[in-house]
């Protein structure tokens, strides 16, 4: 980090001197990593790939519901991120919006088969049903349209 520290401007070196030492700590592991990976992609070529597009990982010792949110939101992120760059905003719009809807039923999923509460039982059963109808009429659309 030392090398990386000398080559940035002078107020970027204050900030990160400044910065919490949990902050540096994770920061420095997520440029180890960028670094393994093959450089900084997710800092040079947008907040798809690389450091902004990995995906977050759960920690071992989390429950199965959370590894199973966190894989929902995972699984969602990449398709939405896909969708928005469409030239049409039109269809960037439905895309991502796809993505996201079905990333809700994964979520609501997770919640059904782990989940105890009758009320948040209904509503995941309720996004299921109500999200998978969104996103039949909006790939309906997408196909009426040739996209």
């Amino acid at each position: 980090m030392g090398q990386m520290m000398q080559r940035r401007p002078a107020q970027g070196r204050a900030m990160m001197q400044n910065m919490p030492q949990n902050c540096m700590n994770m920061m420095q592991e997520m440029m180890r990593g960028e670094m393994r990976q093959g450089g900084m992609g997710g800092m040079q070529g947008g907040m798809h790939g690389g450091m902004m597009g990995r995906a977050m990982q759960a920690p071992a010792s989390a429950s199965d519901a959370t590894k199973g949110y966190m894989e929902a939101a995972n699984k969602m992120y990449g398709p939405l991120m896909d969708g928005l760059q469409a030239d049409d905003p039109d269809v960037a719009f439905v895309r991502a919006i796809i993505a996201q809807r079905q990333g809700a039923i994964e979520l609501a999923k997770v919640r059904v088969r782990f989940g105890k509460d009758d009320q948040t039982r209904q509503w995941a059963n309720d996004i299921i049903r109500n999200e998978q109808a969104a996103i039949d009429d909006m790939e309906a659309w997408l196909k009426q349209r040739g996209k």
